[in-house]
């Protein structure tokens, strides 16, 4: 297993999955685009499969009225930090995180508490790696008092007893189903998991879940990342 991406690269691939994107925000940058074509006279040049990047969903959030906050907690001044660099303007060339697209978007986070993107690096990386993809698994999210308990309660204590995980069942049904679609049709050349807390137990998990079920992700696959987050132990690996 070789290191894909910088530890920079995988915080802000972590950093991404805790924004919780939406199908509508990803829209909203879309009609985005839509309006900056059209009003450059250049309407025909619109594709309503167009994929906006990183940069552009935060841009098309900040636009609203009155503007969306994508973090859903209390910025940290890196997290902070890094939505400014996201989106400023004056870096040439832009940060590679920036220009990355998210090409997939699992969320059962109402139910369960999983959530989780599949983010397309294409050429803007650090270590010169093209044609990836990232699956970035959220953290643990207690704001609410629902959360609190499929986050903290259900999901940690589960982990603690080895046991299998609601999100990791739903996780390993969308890894097998429409992400396992997803990279065949896109036809990547490598993967990488990433998570941050509760996040990185489960990209650990879904690491392991990849490459016993062997396959396509399996092939491809080239590293998987744990923030700050419990280890998978042999018991965990033998319930899943």
């Amino acid at each position: 297993m070789s290191n894909l991406y910088t530890e920079e690269e995988n915080t802000w691939a972590a950093m991404i999955s805790n924004c919780r994107i939406t199908d509508e925000q990803i829209e909203w940058a879309r009609e985005k685009y839509h309006d900056k074509l059209k009003a450059e006279g250049r309407e025909s040049e619109y594709d309503p499969n167009y994929i906006p990047t990183f940069k552009e969903i935060v841009l098309a959030c900040n636009a609203q009225n009155p503007p969306f906050d994508l973090w859903f907690r209390e910025s940290t001044e890196q997290q902070q930090q890094f939505f400014n660099d996201a989106i400023d303007e004056e870096k040439d060339p832009p940060l590679a995180y920036s220009q990355w697209k998210i090409v997939g978007i699992y969320d059962d986070n109402d139910n369960s508490g999983f959530y989780a993107v599949a983010i397309e690096t294409g050429e803007y990386t650090s270590n010169g790696v093209e044609n990836g993809i990232i699956f970035s698994t959220r953290g643990t999210e207690p704001t609410t008092k629902e959360q609190y308990f499929l986050d903290l309660v259900y999901t940690d204590a589960n982990i603690i007893n080895s046991d299998i995980t609601a999100q990791e069942v739903k996780m390993y049904e969308y890894l097998d189903g429409e992400f396992a679609t997803l990279i065949q049709q896109k036809g990547y050349s490598n993967l990488a998991t990433v998570g941050h807390s509760l996040g990185g137990y489960l990209a650990f998990s879904a690491a392991a879940h990849i490459v016993n079920e062997e396959g396509y992700a399996a092939d491809i696959f080239m590293q998987g990342t744990n923030i700050d987050g419990p280890g998978v132990t042999e018991e965990n690996l033998e319930a899943n």
